[in-house]
């Protein structure tokens, strides 16, 4: 019996080695996930800074600043913060400058005259500003000794200059300068607990000895309300 050989039909593959296969299949793949990529660009976008404001505009720290503008590093808030505003004044756009793979802000670029002005305000305005400074902070720790004496009474004097100079510290990031924490009363509370939790208890023995940090702060949880009774009533 004589084979009839079948020709293929319109519309199908013919036979396919290893490498026609990969490029069909990367065809594919790539008609799937440029759309994706366009949608999720334009998305960002829209959600971004620029398109709120049109004069702010991005760059990748590998591209060269535009003519006629500077980069201004992240850091002086007073420098940044001013170079920024006068360049919007100017009706100049202001380039964020980011990572290229981090996408992390890195500073901004602006005009070179703006920034120079910028410069020069700085240095007329340093002393003031340090005293300015100064003063504030000198406020906020009168705030904070108060609050202290207000919500503890009977708090041993170490106790309260250990507190104020761990837990108030300007540039610390502890609890007493977190913008987080709601009241002041709440940042009194968690500061006097802290500091009770590593000096009057056994806690930094638990940590040294592998113990959990939660596990350990439980452990001792009884031993700080009972300081913190003490520091209030004064029995």
């Amino acid at each position: 019996m004589a084979s009839t050989k079948q020709t293929p039909s319109s519309g199908a593959h013919p036979k396919e080695g290893p490498r026609t296969r990969g490029m069909r299949t990367h065809s594919k793949l790539s008609d799937f996930l440029f759309p994706l990529f366009v949608s999720t660009y334009r998305r960002r976008k829209q959600s971004s800074s620029e398109a709120a404001n049109p004069s702010l505009q991005v760059l990748l720290h590998t591209q060269t600043p535009p003519p006629g503008y500077t980069f201004v590093p992240k850091g002086n808030v007073y420098i940044t913060r001013n170079s920024r505003l006068q360049t919007h004044q100017s009706n100049k756009p202001v380039y964020t400058v980011e990572h290229s793979k981090t996408k992390r802000t890195l500073g901004i670029c602006v005009p070179l005259d703006i920034h120079a002005r910028v410069l020069d305000l700085a240095a007329d305005t340093s002393e003031a500003r340090g005293l300015a400074v100064a003063q504030k902070d000198a406020r906020h720790a009168r705030h904070a000794k108060a609050a202290l004496e207000r919500g503890f009474p009977y708090i041993p004097a170490q106790d309260m200059r250990a507190i104020l100079n761990h837990a108030f510290l300007k540039g610390s990031g502890r609890v007493g300068r977190s913008g987080t924490v709601g009241s002041d009363e709440r940042k009194v509370e968690l500061a006097a607990e802290a500091h009770i939790r590593h000096v009057h208890t056994g806690y930094e023995g638990l940590l040294d000895s592998g113990m959990d940090r939660e596990d350990a702060r439980k452990l001792v949880w009884d031993r700080v309300k009972e300081v913190k009774r003490m520091w209030k009533e004064g029995v």
